[in-house]
């Protein structure tokens, strides 16, 4: 789980809990517990020191999921730990776990567990080892700069390992695994900031980044007038395709800003004047090479409008404002259900403060229909809607077990063009906007009335189910298809693979042929597990069909992060059946070495980059894209074969530092080798 807080918006809802964060002290409560656990690497050897993060919560009296408290401890020399005063046998707990002589990757995983797994101390993080990373910051006369914070990542996040401060050699250490992409950024006062990027080879890494004096960057922030906007926020964000800042600076009474210390190259900085009545910009660069930037915000975009019955044109009492944005004309608009507001007496007013593309307003009340307004931009200053409700009819469905009784208790979402659902492992969810029912005792659900195309999905323990707005028209009965399930095992050669991630992709061949599938609405399933040290792993709820599972290798550059399944196979699974499999352990190993051209060779400023595996064979690359390296089978499939049979078994190859790579278990077929980089 990744828990991102960056500057343009809290990504996860946990995180939107931090802000009221209550302090509850270190006494332990009534009926408190001790919680507990164990660390250790990938050879099963017991890590000491490693540092362990837990943020706790509980349910407040409204039943409600809540932040109770965040609190750290470390590991002892047998690699456990321990924590006192956890409340309730009900309560979750996210336990993070991170040591800078491990590799910890972007950032650590949050995992959630209920506290009462907790309870024995068995719980177990593994850290995996990798090869040392020697990184020594100087100054501009090469001598060693002391004190300097030099930061693993290139992203801003909560849960991403704290920065180092350089020693008297102006030196830190960091691990990480062969074919992990590192992002090393050092940062010091007085100086401008400087980062290094490159893929782990097989070897350990010497790093050497040179800081420059730095120069302050001046600015000022105006209205459209001209005039001075005091007390502006600039979050400075993306620097050379990655978010390392952590950086604030806040313009005076007179809009005069200074950034100290900036980098000598381009940033794309966010500029928030929210407060005073404008637009929050995004992406603004700003460079220390201009004398002074000048940054015109806008005044926030007020929309105003009148809410009527379509028959008797008589305004509406009560209703709700939905607040839409789009990123084009031609993309699905994404209706922000969160937090509606609420209008009364047949208007409305909003005012818009971030920049987007597009906006539009959705209007929502009983017994009518939802009305979409047109699509508006922050151009247009003020904007007068006038939106005509028609009666409508809720959305009764009901669900049944796949024995024909009632789904009691089924978790049910309404989808409608352009929305989608993420589903984890057939059980977590991540849409929050999506209107969710839970079936009742006679199996019974309702939405509020839809205008257009919409989906029904449903699950629960026993299965799984989808009704689109056409099969819905037939028939308001949802089925559920029991759950397929997949134990199998991972090879690497001969022996087992652990601590691998396992990934299921769905084969769909109606999405592919749906013309605009984006206007349609989707359901993503993430299904993944991990192997144990047998290699072994499980999945439990699996959708029947046809799918391709795979050990899924996951690379990171910057903000840019690419995942494929490798050593892939391809499974039709029917409805409640267990299948047993075995991934790799077949064909033969693959070695070789990338050889670089001269001009390649003397430079410095490039990695290794990355590409989706699953291209045609023929496509050509992306002008100025960046790839991935990988193998496919190129033999030809005949033009009448549909999207679930035709598959193409794809290897992903993670390149050292020296351009050396090996592929393991490679079958017998014709591939094509694709190489690209970045700089």
């Amino acid at each position: 789980m990744r828990v991102t807080h960056t500057a343009r918006t809290i990504v996860l809802g946990i995180l939107m809990m931090l802000g009221a964060l209550t302090s509850v002290g270190s006494a332990a409560a009534s009926g408190s517990q001790r919680i507990g656990g164990r660390v250790v690497d990938d050879a099963g050897q017991p890590v000491a020191g490693a540092h362990v993060e837990l943020w706790i919560r509980g349910n407040d009296p409204s039943g409600r999921d809540r932040l109770s408290r965040n609190t750290s401890t470390k590991t002892d020399k047998d690699g456990n730990w321990s924590l006192e005063g956890v409340a309730k046998d009900d309560a979750k707990v996210n336990v993070g776990v991170w040591d800078y002589h491990h590799s910890n990757g972007e950032y650590y995983e949050m995992k959630e567990m209920p506290a009462a797994q907790l309870r024995d101390g068995t719980f177990t993080v593994t850290l995996a080892r990798g090869q040392e990373i020697q990184c020594v910051v100087l100054k501009d006369d090469g001598t060693p700069l002391v004190g300097a914070k030099v930061k693993f990542g290139g992203t801003f996040a909560s849960n991403t390992v704290p920065a180092q401060l350089t020693d008297h050699d102006g030196r830190v250490v960091y691990v990480a695994k062969t074919g992990e992409s590192v992002v090393l950024t050092a940062m010091a006062r007085g100086y401008a900031p400087e980062l290094t990027q490159f893929v782990m080879g097989t070897d350990k890494r010497d790093v050497s980044m040179k800081l420059q004096k730095s120069t302050p960057l001046v600015g000022r922030v105006v209205d459209s007038d001209g005039k001075p906007v005091p007390d502006a926020w600039i979050y400075p964000d993306t620097w050379r395709g990655v978010r390392p800042f952590e950086e604030r600076i806040q313009a005076n009474g007179k809009g005069e800003f200074v950034w100290n210390d900036p980098p000598m190259d381009d940033v794309l900085c966010d500029v928030d004047a929210t407060g005073s009545g404008f637009i929050r910009l995004q992406n603004v660069r700003m460079s220390v090479a201009d004398p002074e930037t000048v940054v015109t915000v806008q005044r926030a975009l007020q929309v105003t409008g009148t809410v009527v019955d379509a028959d008797t044109n008589q305004p509406i009492e009560s209703f709700r404002i939905i607040r839409g944005l789009a990123f084009g004309k031609d993309q699905p608009v994404n209706w922000q259900r969160q937090q509606p507001d609420k209008g009364r007496g047949g208007k409305f007013m909003v005012a818009e403060k971030w920049a987007y593309p597009f906006y539009a307003v959705r209007i929502e009340a009983d017994g009518y229909l939802p009305a979409d307004s047109r699509l508006y931009t922050a151009d247009e200053k003020k904007v007068v809607l006038e939106m005509k409700l028609k009666k409508g009819q809720p959305i009764a469905a009901v669900v049944f077990l796949p024995d024909g009784k009632p789904a009691a208790g089924a978790k049910v979402w309404l989808l409608e063009a352009g929305e989608n659902l993420q589903i984890s492992n057939g059980r977590e969810t991540y849409n929050r906007e999506l209107p969710q029912a839970t079936a009742g005792a006679d199996g019974r659900c309702t939405f509020p009335p839809c205008a257009g195309m919409f989906k029904i999905v449903a699950l629960n323990d026993a299965g799984y189910a989808e009704l689109d707005s056409a099969g819905f028209s037939k028939s308001n009965e949802v089925h559920l298809v029991a759950w397929g399930q997949i134990h199998g095992k991972l090879m690497k050669g001969s022996k087992p693979w652990p601590d691998q991630k396992i990934s299921v992709q769905i084969l769909n061949p109606q999405i592919q042929r749906a013309g605009d599938f984006r206007m349609q609405p989707r359901v993503f399933q993430q299904i993944q597990a991990t192997t144990d040290v047998a290699g072994m792993f499980n999945l439990d709820r699996v959708p029947p069909g046809a799918i391709q599972i795979g050990r899924y290798v996951e690379q990171r550059i910057g903000n840019m992060r690419w995942g494929a399944n490798s050593q892939s196979e391809k499974i039709d699974i029917a409805a409640g059946q267990s299948i047993d499999v075995t991934i790799g352990g077949q064909g033969q190993p693959v070695e070789g070495k990338i050889a670089l051209p001269a001009a390649l060779e003397s430079r410095h400023d490039w990695i290794w980059g990355m590409h989706n595996t699953i291209r045609e064979k023929g496509n050509a690359m992306p002008a100025g894209g960046v790839a991935r390296i990988f193998y496919r089978i190129a033999t030809t499939a005949p033009t009448s074969m549909s999207f679930n049979q035709l598959f193409l078994r794809s290897y992903v190859l993670e390149i050292g530092a020296d351009g050396k790579f090996r592929v393991d278990d490679v079958l017998p077929g014709k591939y094509v080798l694709s190489v690209n980089a970045i700089s």
